[in-house]
């Protein structure tokens, strides 16, 4: 008979919260973030003995410069955790990081970027009438708006996004990959009392799909 015992420090359930705000001349700033340790091992009378540590965390910056409708920015990053979607269960840390900013903000003429990175993260493919397969792999994203709000005058907007992921299907060797990209044109004027508006959208996608989800 092979009896084992398992021990699970009490440190996973401990996290550690921070925050801290900093001022230099126009330059405001906030951070917060939260660090999260745990140990677990593992030992018997028939079997070896292993220790792990494991260490995971956030931390969100935020702030802005002069005033926040003239440059604002948030930047958050990761480490170990799972942000997979709660319907699901995850089977690995994912780590990364998001950064955006909005340039113009209190004027009519905003601008705003966005980016983000996602290393290790879970996705899943729903297939009908098979069980879901898991994928694990990175991604990244990308946007860009802009737009024209001038009272008494038509406003325009315009904004274009891209992405990639590159990701591999637990269990099998086989690899997939997606990329996309598009463009956004709007445009809304007043007009003898009516609301008027033109719409544009331009897209692109690219996906390469797993032998194993789509049998070919």
């Amino acid at each position: 008979m092979r009896v084992a015992a398992s021990l699970l420090a009490g440190l996973f359930l401990l996290t550690i919260p921070a925050a801290a705000q900093l001022q230099y001349g126009n330059l405001v700033t906030h951070l917060n973030g939260t660090i999260a340790p745990g140990y677990a091992a593992d030992w018997g009378n028939q079997t070896s003995s292993d220790h792990t540590w494991t260490i995971g965390g956030d931390a969100n910056l935020s702030g802005y410069y002069h005033n926040p409708n003239l440059l604002s920015f948030n930047a958050s990053a990761y480490l170990n955790q799972s942000r997979a979607n709660s319907d699901y269960q995850s089977i690995s840390n994912t780590s990364g990081f998001n950064l955006s900013s909005t340039l113009f903000g209190g004027t009519h003429f905003p601008l705003s970027v966005s980016y983000s990175k996602a290393y290790n993260s879970d996705g899943n493919y729903d297939v009908p009438g098979v069980a879901n397969y898991v994928t694990h792999g990175n991604n990244s994203t990308f946007g860009i708006n802009w737009s024209e709000n001038l009272p008494d005058a038509p406003s325009f907007s315009v904004g274009y996004q891209k992405g990639n992921s590159q990701y591999t299907v637990y269990g099998t060797n086989d690899n997939g990959n997606n990329s996309f990209q598009s463009l956004n044109l709007h445009s809304g004027y007043q007009w003898q009392g009516f609301n008027m508006g033109a719409y544009f959208s331009k897209g692109a996608s690219n996906s390469l799909i797993p032998q194993v989800v789509t049998g070919e």
